[in-house]
């Protein structure tokens, strides 16, 4: 299980840690919570069946939500922690009653057997106005941190790309214009100018199916300079003009 996840019955000691408070205070500050969300999702907003995004029944030891479905309600998910600072029955104090609609009945659950993700409750709680606890507001913190790491990554690797293809862009340019105004020295680099001006002539090809692209490529290779190793991701950045004649508008 990884560290997003936390099973119901672990939410009261897990509270009580982080605020040092005993275990019926930490237990009525989350009946108290509950009853917030449920003013405000399920009353005000009339969703009272979102608490099932958020809370899940799996099975002993995995999260994994259990293929047989239960419904949790807020009155039911605000009296297990009333039960907890309030009950003296203490073999009731651990279960959630739920309904179980493969059985068409009631049903206690353990709560150990109930999990949900500390970033999707801390969102949920942020989105009803209420304050939240600082242990689930990590989980939040954790995900946008997440979400920053692979918003830089797909940034850099778009910068990289765009570098590539402008820097290879020039060098084209410089070798295109060696291969018109220069005098090969020898058999060999003869050959190479030429195959590098009759790839330099196609870009200039009006043809509707002319790719720009792939004649980019090509005298690219025969120049040996460096661009991007596919048409996709050249296109990506070219755009339509990539597929279409060089002479058009």
């Amino acid at each position: 299980m990884n560290d997003d996840l936390m099973r119901l019955s672990d939410l009261v000691p897990t509270y009580a840690r982080c605020y040092k408070v005993s275990s019926q205070e930490a237990a009525y500050a989350l009946h108290e919570l509950i009853e917030e969300l449920y003013v405000e999702h399920g009353v005000n907003r009339q969703h009272p069946s979102s608490v099932n995004n958020i809370f899940w029944v799996g099975k002993a030891g995995d999260a994994k939500r259990t293929s047989r479905a239960y419904v949790l309600y807020f009155q039911l998910l605000s009296k297990y922690f009333y039960g907890l600072f309030d009950s003296p029955l203490e073999s009731e104090k651990n279960l959630v009653n739920c309904y179980c609609e493969d059985d068409q009945q009631s049903k206690n659950i353990p709560a150990s057997v109930i999990y949900f993700s500390k970033a999707a409750l801390s969102e949920w709680v942020v989105d009803a106005g209420v304050e939240v606890p600082i242990f689930l507001s990590s989980g939040i913190a954790g995900r946008q941190a997440e979400g920053d790491d692979e918003r830089r990554e797909f940034q850099t690797k778009e910068l990289n790309s765009i570098s590539l293809i402008l820097n290879g862009l020039i060098s084209l340019i410089k070798e295109v214009d060696k291969a018109h105004v220069d005098q090969p020295l020898d058999d060999a680099a003869a050959r190479r100018a030429s195959t590098i001006r009759r790839r330099a002539l196609k870009l200039r090809s009006s043809r509707k199916s002319f790719d720009l692209g792939l004649a980019v490529l090509s005298l690219a290779d025969a120049a040996g300079v460096e661009m991007p190793k596919t048409q996709k991701t050249f296109r990506k950045y070219m755009g339509d003009y990539s597929s279409c004649g060089a002479d058009k508008p």
